[in-house]
């Protein structure tokens, strides 16, 4: 085992996983999937009839889970760290102006979602997915996400500090960016995961959903998604993960450098939290890792 901290960060200190986030929140749905809580190719509107009239409304959850839904966002003023000006606001993100009538809760915004084509052909990576999933959970096992996620998986890893999550003004989990844990934790999380939902000698996650994970998405989806991805070659998006050309290892990834990867026949786990002062639009900070990591399963395995 490696570890290092740098610039004042310690063991017990605490930092945000950003959008890796995500892929806490679609392991949480998975389990609960394999679980029979609800099917994964059901649309959205048979749960969540709120949604029915929206651009997720006649989305398989599956679809959802694998950000393939074609959905756009009703105001076109992009955001280069929320995504969407609008959803920026309605997720706490950004201030409220004086004279703002627009939705204010992620409640009131996903309804707003218009259909953009047909489902299932392409990836897109837009947060509200998660937002969905997580709204998802939250009615059907009538719990909040990180009261499924503390009694489902946290209590049982053995964990050094509580976990967090940054709430949105409606009190509601940003389950898409605001998971907040040590370092420590997140590798725990990860090596739970390694050892196909084992941990602490207890079957944390079905073995069936991490081998759901592990088999990856659709890379001809992911190939037709936004031009100029570095990953786009070979690579897919599943269960809120980013997946390795031929789903080698799967990667959490993070605005602002955040990463937790895993090489299941590499039996590797690597963890790390980054802040840079000036992260960019695209993510362009994390992409020395497509190198590194790589790099190291060849010295582990050649």
């Amino acid at each position: 085992m490696y570890e290092r901290y740098l610039n004042g960060m310690q063991s017990h200190t605490l930092h945000a996983w950003a959008s890796g986030s995500k892929s806490m929140t679609g392991t949480i749905a998975a389990l609960l999937a394999h679980e029979g809580l609800f099917s994964l190719d059901e649309v959205v509107a048979t749960y969540l009839p709120e949604l029915q009239h929206s651009g997720f409304g006649d989305a398989t959850i599956r679809q959802v889970m694998d950000m393939t839904t074609a959905v756009t966002y009703s105001d076109a003023r992009t955001d280069t760290v929320t995504e969407n000006w609008e959803y920026g606001i309605a997720m706490g993100w950004r201030s409220k102006p004086a004279d703002y009538t627009k939705p204010e809760t992620s409640y009131d915004f996903l309804p707003t979602m218009k259909k953009d084509g047909e489902h299932g052909v392409r990836f897109t990576y837009q947060t509200p997915n998660t937002d969905v999933l997580a709204w998802l959970i939250k009615r059907l096992s009538k719990q909040s996400l990180a009261d499924v996620m503390q009694e489902r998986i946290w209590s049982k890893l053995g964990v050094e500090r509580d976990a967090f999550w940054i709430v949105g003004s409606a009190a509601v989990e940003t389950a898409g960016s605001g998971l907040i844990t040590t370092l420590r934790d997140m590798a725990r999380f990860g090596q739970m995961l390694l050892q196909k939902g084992q941990f602490n000698g207890q079957q944390i996650i079905p073995e069936a959903a991490i081998s759901d994970i592990e088999r990856g998405g659709d890379p001809d989806a992911f190939a037709r998604g936004p031009a100029g991805n570095p990953m786009s070659a070979g690579y897919s998006y599943h269960y809120q993960w980013w997946i390795a050309p031929n789903a080698q290892a799967y990667y959490a990834l993070g605005y602002g450098g955040q990463h937790l990867y895993i090489h299941p026949r590499a039996q590797l786990v690597v963890a790390k939290f980054s802040s840079y002062p000036t992260p960019t639009p695209d993510g362009r900070e994390f992409y020395s890792a497509f190198a590194a990591f790589p790099a190291l399963v060849k010295e582990l395995i050649g």
